[in-house]
C-alpha cells in the first residue's frame, strides 16, 4: 500500500490529463448508450449489450472520477468558489429536465410540471444523473474534510463503504424535495447519492494513495463483478438498477479497473488538450448532448433507429459536437487565467 497521505506517483504532479480521459471515456460512453435507448425502436442485440455495458459502469465510473479529483485537490476554496458548480449543476438539470418533459414526454409547462421538476421531487428521464451530481457537488461544498478524512481512514473507509452499500435496502417513496437523488425510490428511475457513494470515496483514497496493491485490487475486482455476472447467468436478467442493489454498485469493479488503465496509457501519450474537452467541461458536455438528443427524439421520434447503424453515427457527431464545444469553453477559460495571472502576481 502506497504511503499514507501522499499520491502516488501515478496520480502526483501537474494537471492530470489521464483523469480527463477517463472522463473523456465516460461522457463518450453515456452519450452512445443515450443515442441506443432514445433513438432505436428495437436495438440491435449487439447495441442493447453496449447500452448495458455502458449503463453498468458510467455512473459508477462518474463518481470515482470526481473521487479522484478531489483527491487529488488540495486547495482550499471560497464559499462562492464552491457553491457555483452547485448552481450551475442545479441549473442544468433544471434544464434537461424541462426539454425531457417537454420534448420526449410532450408535457406541458405548467404548475403540475414545474413545481415538482424545480423542487426536484420528481426526476425526469437522463437527467436523474445530474440531480444527483448536483447533490453530491452540495456535499462536497459542505463536508470535503470529512470526506477526505474518511477515505483516508482505512476503518472509516470499510464502515462507510458497508453503511453505503446497506443504503440499498432503503426505499423512500416520500415525494420529498431530494429524496430520490440521495436515498432512491421506486417510482421512477434515479442514482442516489448514498449507494454509489462508495466509488467517490474510493476515488479519494485512490488518490490519496490509500490503496490496495496492485495483484490485490484486481482480484477484489474480478470477484465483485463475478458475482454479477453470476447473477446475469443464473438469472438471465440485471441486478436490479433502479433503485440500484449491491450487485449494481459492486459490479463494474473490473471493468472500471480497466477503463483507469487505459486512460492511463492514453494519458502517457500525451494526447492535444482540445482532445480532452469534453474531460475538463463534463457538464457542458452532458447538457449539450442530452438537449441534442431529445431535440432529435422531438423531430423524428424513432425514425432514426431503424438502421443498427444510424444511433452510432448520431453519437459520433454529438459526441464531436460536444467536443468542439467543450474546446470552445477551455479556450476561453485558458485566456481568463492567463489575463488574471499578471493581476495576481
Amino acid at each position: 500500500m502506497a504511503p499514507a497521505g501522499r499520491p502516488e506517483a501515478s496520480f502526483a504532479g501537474g494537471r492530470a490529463d489521464w483523469l480527463d480521459v477517463l472522463k473523456v471515456l465516460l461522457v463518450a460512453g453515456m452519450i452512445c448508450a443515450h443515442c441506443i435507448q432514445l433513438l432505436m425502436v428495437r436495438p440491435a442485440p449487439a447495441e442493447a449489450v453496449l447500452s448495458n455495458v455502458i449503463n453498468i459502469v458510467t455512473f459508477s465510473g462518474f463518481m470515482l472520477a470526481f473521487g479522484i479529483g478531489v483527491g487529488l485537490s488540495r486547495r482550499s476554496k471560497s464559499w462562492g468558489r464552491r457553491l457555483w458548480p452547485v448552481l450551475l449543476l442545479l441549473l442544468a438539470t433544471w434544464t434537461s429536465e424541462l426539454a425531457f418533459a417537454v420534448l420526449v414526454d410532450k408535457q406541458a409547462i405548467g404548475p403540475d410540471l414545474l413545481l415538482p421538476l424545480l423542487t426536484l421531487r420528481r426526476l425526469y428521464g437522463w437527467s436523474e444523473f445530474l440531480a444527483s451530481f448536483t447533490v453530491l457537488y452540495l456535499v462536497i461544498a459542505m463536508a470535503r474534510p470529512l470526506l477526505v478524512a474518511i477515505a483516508t481512514s482505512r476503518w472509516l473507509l470499510i464502515i462507510a463503504i458497508v453503511a453505503c452499500l446497506a443504503s440499498t435496502w432503503i426505499v423512500l417513496n416520500t415525494g420529498w424535495p431530494l429524496v430520490p437523488a440521495i436515498i432512491g425510490t421506486t417510482d421512477f428511475a434515479s442514482f442516489p447519492l448514498l449507494p454509489y457513494l462508495p466509488w467517490f470515496l474510493i476515488g479519494i483514497a485512490m488518490a490519496r494513495g490509500r490503496r490496495l496493491p496492485p495483484w490485490l485490487e484486481w482480484i477484489v475486482a474480478a470477484i465483485a463483478t463475478a458475482a454479477f455476472v453470476d447473477y446475469l447467468w443464473q438469472n438471465h436478467d440485471l441486478p436490479g438498477r433502479f433503485p440500484p442493489t449491491v450487485l449494481w454498485i459492486v459490479g463494474p469493479a473490473l471493468p472500471l479497473l480497466l477503463y483507469l488503465a487505459i486512460a492511463r496509457g492514453i494519458g502517457r501519450l500525451q494526447p492535444p488538450g482540445w482532445l480532452l474537452g469534453t474531460g475538463r467541461h463534463v457538464l457542458a458536455a452532458l447538457l449539450v448532448s442530452n438537449l441534442a438528443i431529445f431535440t432529435l427524439r422531438w423531430a423524428f421520434g424513432y425514425r432514426l433507429g431503424f438502421a443498427w447503424w444510424e444511433p452510432l453515427a448520431i453519437a459520433a457527431a454529438i459526441i464531436v459536437a460536444a467536443t468542439v464545444w467543450a474546446g470552445i469553453l477551455e479556450m476561453m477559460r485558458t485566456r481568463r487565467a492567463a489575463a488574471a495571472a499578471p493581476a495576481t502576481a
